[in-house]
């Protein structure tokens, strides 16, 4: 899929505001759906693009809209946003005027997207990101196939679960779904918190996000 196009933007954004006091406005935090809420977007926001080179894999990516017109394009891993993982171009203070999205990144750079707030969720240079929305244990009951076939999530309805290969089977343990997190603990008492949402619209949810990855119900 394209990449997103980027401009220079020409005018005052964030004035002032250097990076280490807009770094501050960041907190580790839960994440949330994504929303319209007063004309601008809170919240989680996805897409989905498959590899064009080297192994067939398909991945989401992320913008996270937070409090105090922040934002991330870090992917939440462990489902949360942390901070830390913030570098000087992938968090920053953005402004929507008109139908333009500027983000000024912590580095420094200044940015500027086409913006639309759709009915599907938000459009950037004419890229779809949809709201994330939180899988439930009920429907992530099932068998879940990653985009190169090679390694698959099996989930029952009695909170038992195997991750591995399809060749050689999986390894167990039992997890738990609560929002965006799903928690494996494996047999072994290894336990492993991980970012999971839907990954496609509507109902029967047939494609889910873990960890950024996609996987689809055989």
């Amino acid at each position: 899929m394209a990449l997103l196009t980027r401009r220079r933007f020409v005018g005052a954004l964030v004035v002032g505001v250097s990076q280490a006091s807009a770094m501050s406005a960041d907190a580790q935090a839960s994440l949330e759906s994504g929303r319209i809420a007063g004309g601008q977007p809170a919240g989680l926001f996805y897409r989905v693009e498959v590899a064009v080179v080297g192994p067939r894999r398909v991945d989401t990516r992320t913008w996270l809209f937070l409090p105090a017109q922040r934002v991330s394009r870090v992917y939440p891993y462990g489902a949360v946003f942390d901070p830390a993982r913030c570098s000087g171009d992938t968090c920053g203070s953005y402004q929507i005027a008109g139908a333009q999205l500027a983000v000024r990144w912590d580095g420094g750079r200044v940015l500027q997207w086409a913006f639309a707030a759709t009915a599907e969720g938000i459009t950037l240079d004419s890229a779809l990101y949809r709201p994330a929305r939180p899988m439930t244990g009920t429907a992530l009951v099932g068998r879940w196939v990653d985009g190169a076939g090679s390694n698959a999530y099996v989930f029952d309805a009695n909170g038992r679960f195997s991750f591995g290969t399809l060749r050689s089977g999986g390894l167990p343990g039992t997890y738990q779904v609560q929002g965006f997190a799903l928690t494996l603990t494996f047999a072994d008492g290894d336990t492993r918190r991980r970012t999971l949402f839907v990954a496609s619209p509507g109902e029967p949810v047939g494609l889910i996000s873990v960890e950024g990855e996609v996987y689809t119900r055989t």
